[in-house]
């Protein structure tokens, strides 16, 4: 992997588990550093109060300095913390705004923070509004792939059911489980069935552990993680109420 990517992926997890750093801190790894200071221009920011509450939003330039979303000058003088922004923070309107900053110079986001549909807090241990959606195996190794998942490993008789997404930095991985596909694998239908959160030991890329009530699960991530799903159903052809006599168990 190269540097930009992994820094890239680091990112994309600080924003997911809504990670915060002390301004100094935040300017002399990020902003000054000579590679990643050119990631952070493609992102939006936060700054934060000492409460935690967001006092400004804004995106660093080529100079360093800091520009809101109607290009006026940023002061972090009163910024005690920096986090990432993300749609599920701001309003519609200033949604649009960022939007069209971005698109005013020409700015492809580093990842997408502002288009994707935010999903309320929910109950329940597992998001379940996919089960029985439709696809191929290949399609599926592809979509999950592109998202960052990973395949677990294989069960008895060879077969695997998870495909899983390691967020380090909290100690919890996001498993999408589906009906499961033999190794080698073949291009069969599959099914998806549900997506979790399990906390696991620093490391682990298991599918099994203790399961995290989505409630816990921090917001930004929740909502991600359900658009993966999503998005990884979208490659496939849709429900069938009859799925679980369309794919092998």
């Amino acid at each position: 992997m190269k540097i930009h990517e992994f820094q890239a992926k680091r990112l994309y997890e600080a924003l997911c588990i809504g990670r915060r750093w002390q301004l100094a801190e935040w300017r002399r790894f990020l902003l000054e550093h000579p590679i990643v200071g050119r990631l952070v221009q493609r992102l939006v920011w936060l700054g934060l109060d000492a409460q935690g509450e967001i006092v400004a939003s804004f995106r660093p330039l080529e100079d360093l300095s800091l520009t809101d979303s109607a290009d006026n000058a940023v002061d972090p003088a009163s910024f005690a913390g920096v986090r990432l922004a993300h749609r599920s923070l701001f309003t519609g309107e200033q949604s649009e705004a960022w939007k069209q900053h971005l698109a005013d110079y020409k700015i492809e986001p580093l990842f997408n923070l502002l288009d994707r549909p935010v999903l309320a807090s929910v109950a329940g241990t597992s998001i379940e509004d996919r089960n029985g959606h439709i696809i191929e195996a290949f399609k599926l190794r592809s979509a999950a792939q592109k998202l960052g998942y990973e395949r677990a490993q294989a069960e008895d008789g060879g077969w695997f059911t998870q495909y899983i997404k390691p967020f380090a930095g909290i100690g919890i991985n996001a498993v999408v489980e589906f009906t499961g596909s033999p190794l080698p694998e073949e291009n069969r239908a599959v099914a998806l069935l549900e997506t979790k959160f399990v906390r696991v030991r620093k490391g682990q890329r298991s599918g099994y552990g203790s399961q995290v009530a989505l409630n816990e699960v921090p917001p930004v991530l929740l909502s991600e993680v359900w658009n993966d799903l999503h998005q990884i159903a979208d490659a496939g052809s849709g429900f069938a109420a009859d799925w679980r006599n369309r794919v092998a168990w």
